[in-house]
């Protein structure tokens, strides 16, 4: 989350949170919807890269948070990072939404690539 509030997260070119790699051309701007961070291994590329702006949240139960739920900084984590592996590449991500075009909850609201500014993600 970035500085801890509760909507779609932006990852942009222009600041670096979205990376430059072959699955981001012609691409400036990929939104997220919640989803975790991970750490990379140096042969990863990151694809989504967190910055200090973001907090990693830890609840006890999921979905369940308060003001002394435990976090930490997002800065150098990743959320969508790729592996070269054998002839082929390993793509990890620690969001789902972002691939998918859902309606969610009772008043069925859009999720994934429904959402207008989302219109890169696919």
């Amino acid at each position: 989350m970035d500085n801890r509030q509760r909507v779609m997260e932006y990852f942009y070119k222009s600041n670096k949170t979205l990376q430059e790699h072959p699955i981001t051309m012609g691409v400036d701007t990929i939104v997220t919807f919640t989803g975790s961070a991970f750490k990379i291994p140096p042969t990863a590329k990151p694809i989504l890269r967190l910055n200090q702006t973001y907090t990693v949240l830890m609840p006890e139960i999921a979905w369940q948070f308060e003001d002394k739920t435990p976090y930490v900084s997002g800065a150098g984590l990743c959320q969508l990072a790729a592996l070269e592996f054998g002839k082929g590449r390993v793509f990890v991500s620690g969001e789902a939404a972002m691939f998918t075009a859902q309606l969610g909850g009772p008043n069925r609201i859009p999720t994934g690539m429904n959402v207008p500014n989302a219109k890169e993600n696919p």
